[in-house]
């Protein structure tokens, strides 16, 4: 660690970067990568440690004023927002799943202006650039950026759902040996490798320095309990998350004007996730039916979705449902059993995480039908086949959990403000008031409406009538793109309307939010704005 701990302590505050990357997740690390290749002097400011700090993530405590919001609270911090290098990356499943072509488009049916300002092929050209950089073997061939499945592949379960020309099977991919963004990474060791590239860690930005006379900065200010530090740079690149992109904004908009905006901190989107009810199954399935299927690449998903025409007609949302088994108790203590006895248990956590976090055994007994999408093949067919499949304790399910999973539609309403409590760095917190709206409820009515009156001889749909919206940690909106400072808060080339050397990375330049999990677009558009500053 002796070169990492010249970068940090070497810091000259009179030094001229040509590049201060705030934050050291995926954006971060992935626009570093491509910048460093045009011979750039960059700095990355992290305001975490190399291993993960408690103490530090108190800064990301936050107030929720709408919809009932998951804010960890009684762990005094935020597990979405890690503040440590790699940043959520630290825990990033790799699930990879694309959005959809009519994500990108304009939706006349939905009020607001949704269209993104590059293409479905420009975006699906960047997804398979980021999947060359992430994935070790050559798998990008096989990369489909259309729900378009093999009936071959679907489950038993699945098929009773093929008749219906409203449904699309979405899927996502869940390669093995793909690159993290951890100390291990191989985007980490270019980074310390590179001497043209300081890493500056514990240091939290609290302050934007605008130069006099001109609408660009000029440094900005760090600060840790112990000291503060000033970095000057020609460009600055905010990748620090969807919440923490905007309230540093904000904090900042007080004293700088240039920097309010009409939409900084609003059209806050999530993924709300809802069990809307389940299948009562009228004969039982065997889990084989329900574990999903692996290919060489492909990992398909217990998922239902509306085509693009259903959507169109009902005027309702790009959103899917995902199918679960519901464990009989009996079942369940049986599986608990059988994974005290386990002698492999250790490799299995070590496997499983971060998706069983803090590992409890009975947490992972309600992560089971997960297990397929997040172990390796060998792994799970031999713990599959061996244990369970034909055995005599083989499962079946009379109950099927049906499960919203949801694009939200831009709302202006739900938003992050700025609240009266200030941090240990004097910056003010935030308040989170999530908000949906009649697009979203809609949604969720047709899924539900459509399933009720589905004839099938396999199930009957019972509706949950207590329903519970949960949030997925899936954060974005808060600096979306506008077509002017009007509309957004930054261009079509992620910068900061009205500051000539400011721009934004991640989540929180999204116009919509699709149903899919964002990781693999952040990525693909981290890389795409690291591509247009190479070329300017």
């Amino acid at each position: 660690m002796t070169h990492e701990i010249k970068k940090i302590y070497d810091n000259d505050q009179n030094q001229l970067y040509d590049v201060c990357i705030i934050g050291s997740g995926m954006c971060g690390q992935i626009i570093a990568n491509e910048l460093r290749k045009k011979k750039k002097k960059i700095i990355i400011v992290e305001s975490g440690k190399y291993d993960f700090d408690r103490n530090i993530q108190t800064l990301d405590i936050f107030n929720s004023q709408g919809l009932s919001f998951n804010t960890d609270s009684n762990q005094s911090y935020n597990n979405e927002l890690v503040r440590q290098f790699g940043g959520s990356a630290n825990h990033w499943g790799n699930q990879i799943m694309f959005f959809n072509k009519i994500d990108l488009l304009d939706r006349p049916w939905i009020y607001g202006n949704l269209k993104w300002h590059l293409s479905p092929q420009e975006l699906e050209q960047y997804y398979i650039k980021i999947l060359k950089i992430l994935y070790k073997k050559t798998f990008c061939d096989n990369v489909t950026f259309d729900d378009e499945i093999n009936l071959k592949y679907l489950s038993s379960f699945d098929k009773q759902f093929t008749t219906n020309n409203d449904f699309i099977f979405p899927y996502s991919y869940h390669p093995e040996n793909i690159e993290k963004f951890n100390l291990k990474s191989k985007f980490s060791k270019e980074l310390f490798k590179d001497k043209n590239i300081t890493i500056l860690i514990n240091s939290t930005v609290t302050k934007l320095n605008f130069k006099q006379f001109d609408y660009s900065i000029e440094s900005i200010e760090v600060r840790s309990k112990k000291e503060k530090k000033k970095i000057k740079s020609k460009i600055f690149i905010l990748c620090a998350g969807a919440m923490e992109n905007a309230r540093i904004l904000m904090n900042n908009s007080i004293k700088n004007s240039v920097l309010k905006n009409h939409s900084l901190g609003h059209y806050f989107m999530e993924h709300p996730r809802i069990n809307i009810g389940y299948f009562d199954l009228k004969k039982k399935i065997p889990l084989s039916s329900m574990l999903g299927i692996k290919s060489k690449s492909i990992n398909f998903r217990q998922a239902l979705r509306f085509n693009e025409i259903f959507q169109s007609k009902h005027e309702i949302l790009n959103s899917h449902i995902n199918i679960s088994p519901i464990f009989e108790k009996q079942e369940t203590e049986f599986f608990i059993k059988f994974l005290k006895k386990i002698k492999s248990l250790i490799s299995l956590k070590k496997l499983c995480l971060p998706y069983v976090e803090n590992f409890k055994i009975k947490q992972f007994v309600d992560q089971l039908y997960f297990i397929p999408h997040r172990v390796s093949n060998k792994y799970l067919n031999y713990l599959m086949s061996k244990y369970f499949l034909f055995s005599k304790h083989y499962f079946s399910f009379e109950k099927l959990s049906v499960d919203y999973h949801g694009e939200q539609a831009p709302n202006y309403n739900s938003k992050i403000y700025l609240n009266n409590s200030k941090d240990i760095f004097d910056q003010y917190s935030l308040n989170v008031d999530w908000q949906l709206n009649e697009f979203d409820y809609r949604t969720i009515k047709k899924f539900s409406d459509y399933f009720r009156s589905m004839d099938n001889e396999i199930f009957e749909f019972k509706i949950n009538k207590d329903i519970k919206i949960v949030n997925q940690k899936h954060r974005m909106g808060t600096t979306r793109m506008g077509d002017t400072k009007k509309d957004g808060v930054v261009d079509m080339n992620c910068k900061v309307f009205d500051v000539k050397n400011l721009y934004i990375s991640g989540g929180s330049v999204f116009k919509t939010s699709s149903s899919s999990n964002p990781g693999i677009t952040i990525m693909a558009m981290a890389l795409r704005l690291a591509e247009y500053l190479n070329k300017s």
